[in-house]
């Protein structure tokens, strides 16, 4: 199958004593000496610097910032001997630096004591070296967090409710914040609560596998709080939907909730909008402020699509511009513009569709007039 195009739709200082004399006020150019040379090599005599840069091979101004903030340890080898430790298991440097800015402190713990134990956890587990490498990454905390009084029970929390340990290690991935709550103090009275509504075990299981399951750690006094407000905003307890506008409300806090629906009715949504748009995708209030204004300014901005069309079709709202947006109106431009197409597809359609549909309906028949339209190109499966 042909290739889908796309478009990219980035001194000195002096003063005047009087009109005839001129003092100069000169600072001794060794005065600037050290200054100077210190920016060239930073943190000069630092063994955790020479250790991060020479061998390790970070970038010289991020190794500065880290040596500085951890200041003159009295055992450097300890650094060194982490990070070799933790490349060992799969970390990348990207991966490294993600969490070291987080918490540079972590390089000074001790392997043995400190993240030995956790690392071999997770494998007995079955995590794999770039699960647990993933993980670590996404959330570094897991590293400063007691594996006796958060991550043991946390798994055990876990491996009860998810049944099996696939099960759990999916859980796990698309959520690692899970393993540094108290699990019995969030979750477990929470999901107590939702069974308490008639919200099934299935449906939460499915919440999990999607990704969702930090949600679930809030207190219960604002969890049962959103539950509340999820009904009072439409949402039956039967719908599939239920839960993910529970989840979507209890992550916000009803301050945030009131900010989003502000933005909402800004750009023109009147209340019964919102409302609507809650009940088919309550995640549409996750999808941020900026975002949203985007693309409702872009789709409204084609004289094609107006705010009731965002209203029937709301997941509209969660599509990448520069990825799906415009590719697809460029197209549509220029089809229109040559006559070749008579209406534009619905909002559904246009968003919905996937890159080898909307080639197949809107590009391959056409490719002799999009010859002048220069988009990248992206695979389509035959």
């Amino acid at each position: 199958m042909s290739a889908f195009i796309r478009k990219n739709l980035t001194f000195f200082t002096f003063h005047h004593a009087s009109h005839k004399k001129l003092n100069l006020r000169i600072t001794p150019v060794s005065l600037f000496l050290p200054q100077f040379f210190s920016t060239l090599n930073p943190n000069p005599n630092n063994a955790v610097y020479d250790i991060l840069v020479h061998k390790h091979h970070f970038p010289c101004e991020f190794s500065s910032r880290v040596a500085s903030q951890l200041g003159d340890l009295k055992n450097p080898e300890r650094v060194n001997s982490m990070l070799s430790f933790l490349k060992s298991i799969g970390f990348s440097n990207p991966q490294l630096q993600k969490f070291i800015n987080w918490r540079p402190i972590l390089l000074s713990y001790s392997l043995e004591r400190n993240v030995e134990p956790k690392i071999k956890a997770f494998q007995e587990l079955g995590f794999s070296p770039s699960d647990i490498s993933n993980m670590i990454s996404a959330c570094p905390i897991i590293l400063a967090s007691s594996l006796n009084n958060f991550i043991i029970p946390s798994l055990s929390v876990l491996k009860s409710l998810m049944g099996s340990n696939a099960a759990l290690l999916r859980a796990v991935r698309r959520s690692p914040r899970l393993l540094t709550s108290n699990l019995k103090k969030t979750l477990e009275p929470n999901l107590e609560f939702l069974k308490g509504c008639g919200v099934s075990v299935d449906r939460v299981h499915v919440v999990f596998n999607g990704g969702h399951g930090n949600a679930f750690i809030s207190k219960p006094e604002v969890f049962i709080a959103a539950v509340e407000k999820t009904k009072e905003m439409g949402i039956a307890v039967s719908s599939k939907t239920f839960i993910y506008g529970v989840l979507t409300i209890a992550s916000m806090g009803s301050k945030g909730l009131e900010r989003k629906m502000e933005a909402f009715r800004e750009m023109g949504f009147s209340d019964s909008d919102i409302l609507c748009m809650f009940q088919r995708e309550p995640l549409v209030l996750a999808v941020s402020t900026d975002k949203m204004r985007k693309v409702t300014e872009l789709l409204v901005g084609t004289g094609k699509y107006d705010a009731s069309s965002i209203v029937g079709h709301p997941l509209a709202l969660h599509y990448s511009i520069g990825k799906r947006y415009e590719p697809r109106l460029r197209v549509l431009g220029v089809l229109v513009g040559k006559g070749l197409i008579e209406d534009w597809p619905s909002l559904r359609t246009l968003c919905k569709s996937t890159d080898d549909q909307f080639f197949k309906r809107f590009v391959g028949p056409y490719l002799d007039h999009l010859s002048d339209v220069s988009i990248p190109k992206v695979e389509v499966k035959a």
